[in-house]
């Protein structure tokens, strides 16, 4: 709980023991305040199953020139923060045209903010910016304050060309998140997926928050299954370009494309070690389809099954000592978890009949997965032992192939709900579910990169 509002309930009781002895009045005083938290610490609890949105004003910069440049990106980049923070879904982002202050008439420092004047709107945090421009360079001043109590949270200041000023107030709000939640922010991601029409599909790319799509494939064939590395400079996916089908990997700055899996049968679905220096892939070997992994010169370094059936989808505990992947061993597929240290293997899914796409959580404490429910797919989450399973979609059709936001706070998946298949995003918990893909045809199989600056 923050600390101004312990304070409010403290002093509402003390009212209560204003005719208690001294000594006792004292002593609750003192053991209250000892209880209460550091200002610092976490004030937005975003696993609450109750999350109230966080009030907060982001009002445009302030020009600090006088350049048409300047007002322009003042309204681009305050915009563009308040857009990504309510996308995220822990805030609710006040309207400040009836503020009493106008802060791009202002400073953007302590003195020059009327603090009582935003707390009247309701904003408990406040983000203040400054913007120049000089030919091709911009230099941004940011704060956030916290509107209660009068005090600068974050100060940070940004300068480069004027081409990476997205990055800069994205990786703001990122601070903005951290501070407040204590989880790292993942502004600034992308989402890669499969965009099908007819019998094309390939690869293309996405912010996080659906702005600037970008293809990343053109083959004239089915090109699958995209999974960022772990530097989110490079995809991994599987391409029937060359007639069957093959793993390939991709470097993104230079479009560079290496062939990684040729073999025989299927060469399907990798997916990246948490050191970037291995893929697991399922390969076609004795009549059999199991996971192997590889290097990324193509050679095969270890076995990771070795069974009958089908063994795909390998997803990776975030330490690198787990895998776990679907498995049609005992006769429907299920998602089994290995050991790679002891070699030892378990079920993990014990009900329904079908169990497919799982996905490691960044934080490394739960997994998503696909589960069949009445003739449905939906998205479901466990925890690493099996146990605590939540449904997190109830919308009829399909609802598949999980994967989460870098840090852990966000889920996308795909979904048909609104017709063709599209790319869908919401919070860990379900909350807060919203399309992020409005293009011709279907879009499926999505995957989050990590941050990546």
């Amino acid at each position: 709980m923050p600390v101004y509002r312990r304070k409010r309930i403290l002093m509402r009781k003390l009212k209560v023991l204003i005719s208690c002895p001294a000594w006792l009045v004292l002593l609750f005083v003192c053991s209250a305040l000892s209880a209460a938290p550091a200002y610092a610490l976490i004030r937005i609890d975003i696993n609450s199953p109750g999350l109230t949105k966080y009030p907060i004003a982001i009002p445009p910069f302030k020009a600090l020139g006088e350049s048409k440049e300047e007002l322009k990106f003042s309204k681009e980049l305050s915009q563009l923060l308040s857009d990504d923070l309510a996308y995220t879904g822990y805030f609710q982002i006040l309207g400040t045209d009836s503020t009493l202050q106008d802060l791009s008439l202002t400073g953007v420092t302590e003195k020059d903010i009327q603090f009582r004047a935003w707390s009247i709107i309701g904003a408990e945090v406040l983000v203040t910016g400054g913007i120049s421009v000089s030919g091709d360079e911009i230099s941004l001043q940011l704060r956030l304050f916290d509107v209660l109590r009068g005090e600068r949270l974050l100060g940070k200041k940004y300068s480069g060309p004027s081409a990476t000023r997205e990055r800069m107030i994205r990786r703001f709000g990122n601070e903005i998140i951290k501070a407040l939640t204590g989880f790292e922010g993942a502004l600034g991601t992308r989402i890669a997926f499969v965009q099908g029409e007819g019998k094309v599909k390939d690869i293309f790319a996405v912010d996080f928050d659906g702005r600037n799509i970008e293809r990343v494939t053109s083959y004239n064939s089915l090109t699958l299954t995209p999974r960022w590395s772990p530097k989110g400079d490079q995809l991994a996916f599987t391409s029937y370009k060359n007639g069957n089908p093959e793993v390939f990997v991709k470097r993104m700055d230079t479009n560079t494309l290496k062939l990684i899996s040729s073999g025989a049968g299927l060469n399907i679905a990798p997916a990246w070690s948490p050191d970037g220096r291995t893929l697991a892939v399922t390969l076609s070997k004795k009549g059999r389809e199991n996971i192997f992994l590889m290097d990324l010169n193509g050679r095969v370094v270890s076995t990771i099954t070795d069974r009958w059936g089908i063994n795909v989808s390998t997803t990776w505990c975030p330490d690198g000592k787990k895998v776990a992947f679907v498995s049609n061993r005992a006769g429907s597929p299920q998602i089994y978890m290995k050991d790679l240290g002891n070699g030892d293997t378990r079920l993990m899914t014990v009900e329904g009949k079908r169990n497919l796409d799982p996905s490691w959580s960044p934080r490394g404490d739960r997994i998503a997965f696909t589960r069949s429910l009445n003739g449905d797919f939906h998205v479901f989450s466990m925890d690493c032992n099996g146990g605590d399973v939540q449904r997190l979609t109830y919308a009829g059709g399909l609802n598949m192939s999980p994967t989460w936001s870098p840090d852990g706070t966000m889920i996308a998946f795909s979904s048909d709900r609104a017709g063709d298949l599209a790319i869908h995003v919401m919070n860990a918990n379900g909350s807060n579910q919203r399309r992020l893909t409005f293009m011709k045809g279907t879009q499926e199989s999505p995957s989050w990169s990590p941050v990546h600056d």
